[in-house]
């Protein structure tokens, strides 16, 4: 497989792709639910605008890849994702609804356009009786991208934090605690520590955490320059490879 100069490019691809889409929909679900206060559902509902701009480039790529080729979707795919974690970045702590669901459905715009239009190009490039494995293959990478995603996320965010945290004027609370990372969202739940004029607990440790999830969005933003580097080079030609049969 790994002389399938086809299959390197998608299988590096997927790598980042996974990398860069589990991380952040596992972190934005976080990041709003501590930002607006809300529960599960309602974090699920706010994160429709992505599944319907999935849902119009993904029809949109299958009914018109074979015309127009690859390349395309996948350059415009990768422009929008980076452009939506950019996007993201920006943020902050206190973020504009709309515009967040707007960098949603960006978001959601982006993966439409690359996660089937690069397995086609990988399954085209095939033959039938490798084409199994070659799905996998790339699938697999996919989901190892993801683990290290989630695990490069939380590291910047768990760091972010912590170093934030033990700057501010509430850094003496932790001295009782002794929370770290992600683990310090339970002090915004802790009473008794408000300092008179200034912001409360609460309200430094939301700050904290949305200024730290906006610093992993950047970082998603930035790797995915690499794929949109790659994206240039994927075939333009819709191709479909033969077998020894010539089906």
């Amino acid at each position: 497989l790994i002389h399938s100069p086809t299959f390197v490019k998608a299988s590096t691809y997927m790598f980042i792709m996974g990398l860069a889409m589990i991380g952040t929909l596992t972190f934005i679900a976080m990041y709003m639910q501590q930002i607006f206060d809300i529960g599960t559902m309602e974090c699920g509902l706010y994160l429709l605008p992505m599944v319907v701009g999935m849902m119009i480039t993904s029809m949109g790529s299958g009914i018109l890849v074979n015309k127009t080729g690859y390349r395309g979707w996948i350059v415009a795919g990768s422009a929008l994702i980076m452009a939506a974690l950019l996007l993201m970045y920006t943020m902050g702590s206190d973020p504009n609804k709309m515009l967040l669901f707007v960098y949603l459905f960006i978001f959601g715009l982006g993966l439409g356009c690359v996660n089937s239009t690069v397995m086609i190009s990988v399954q085209n490039h095939t033959s039938i009786e490798n084409m199994g494995m070659t799905t996998s293959a790339v699938s697999l990478m996919r989901n190892v991208g993801s683990t290290v995603g989630t695990a490069c996320y939380s590291l910047i965010i768990a760091s972010q934090m912590n170093s934030k945290f033990a700057d501010s004027i509430y850094s003496f609370v932790n001295d009782i605690f002794n929370f770290n990372g992600t683990g310090l969202i339970a002090l915004r739940y802790v009473p008794g520590f408000d300092i008179p004029g200034q912001a409360t607990l609460a309200e430094t440790i939301v700050e904290i955490f949305g200024t730290s999830v906006c610093a992993a969005f950047l970082f998603g933003g930035l790797i995915y320059i690499v794929a949109l580097v790659i994206s240039f080079t994927m075939d333009k030609k819709y191709t479909v490879t033969e077998d020894e049969n010539g089906h």
